[in-house]
């Protein structure tokens, strides 16, 4: 009837399957639906085609950090900071970013620490970094050189805040956008900040002797330096163990089930890298042993 509302929407028939997952970044190798792939958060780039776990990209595809769960394993998409030959002897890879604290060689470097261009106040989303305080990086600041990357601010009640994305920067400032508003009252000018890129954004080998570096996952395949990839940060994997006749091999000794990286990025047994030493956890052995018989199936825990 005339002047009516209607309470009903009628539209033709879409043709063709949406069935969740036959979106291209779910269909696997052989071209079928892959039930268990699941990409969060994060998101592929405009524009761009899936990227298999077992292929590398010049090109970025996916948000850096993209979390990846496909078939009990999780991975993270991730940038090489270097060539990455670890793989070839199946060991583990690492941080590269420096801390960007002062009073270090490498402050600001990587991300930043220092004060703000102007005070901030309670309910501000965004911030300008004062880049002429401790920075010894590049200037200007690409943009979104601190997207993906975490703010701590030193400000009763102290909070860690992701950044979402962030400016073009001057030789002096560069604006941050933060994913919630500020809980501080004030951040003065006179208190300083921190900014720690993701882990992800600069990965490098881990067969060196790096006592120094914290191991962030594996890579399936060697990584040509800058290229974009997916790092397996949890789940199922083989990792070769630091030695495989005494107690430093997993799985060798009764009873010692936890597993450690050694320097190299190879593992340990719990038996031989006692937790004081400052020996990083990544996860637990998965294959049943015998005594002088060890395993290195293990399932790695650098990720949920």
């Amino acid at each position: 009837m005339p002047g009516q509302l209607k309470t009903r929407i009628y539209a033709p028939r879409v043709k063709g399957d949406l069935a969740l997952g036959l979106e291209p970044s779910r269909i696997n190798g052989a071209g079928e639906k892959a039930w268990a792939r699941m990409d969060f958060p994060g998101m592929k780039l405009a524009g761009q085609s899936d990227q298999l776990i077992t292929e590398q990209s010049i090109t970025q595809k996916f948000e850096i950090g993209t979390r990846r769960v496909e078939y009990g394993r999780t991975f993270r998409y991730a940038k090489a900071g270097g060539a990455l030959t670890c793989p070839l002897n199946a060991r583990m890879c690492a941080n590269g970013n420096w801390r960007p604290g002062f009073g270090g060689s490498y402050a600001g470097v990587n991300g930043f620490w220092g004060s703000l261009t102007t005070q901030a106040t309670l309910g501000d989303t965004s911030l300008t970094l004062n880049e002429q305080t401790y920075t010894t990086g590049t200037l200007p600041r690409v943009a979104n050189y601190y997207k993906d990357a975490y703010l701590t601010i030193f400000v009763a009640p102290f909070n860690t805040h992701y950044i979402v994305k962030s400016d073009l920067g001057t030789d002096t400032a560069t604006k941050i956008y933060l994913d919630h508003p500020i809980l501080q009252t004030t951040i003065p000018i006179a208190n300083q900040v921190e900014v720690n890129l993701s882990p992800y954004s600069k990965v490098i080998d881990g067969t060196g002797v790096e006592r120094y570096k914290s191991f962030v996952g594996m890579a399936l395949l060697e990584i040509t330096n800058g290229w974009y990839f997916w790092l397996q940060t949890a789940g199922p994997t083989w990792i070769q163990p630091s030695g495989w006749v005494d107690a430093r091999c997993p799985g060798w000794t009764v009873n010692y089930r936890d597993i450690y990286a050694h320097i190299d990025g190879s593992i340990v047994s719990a038996y031989a890298a006692d937790p004081s030493s400052g020996f990083q956890r990544v996860g637990y052995l998965l294959s049943a042993t015998e005594s002088g018989y060890g395993a290195a199936y293990i399932m790695l825990q650098l990720d949920q």
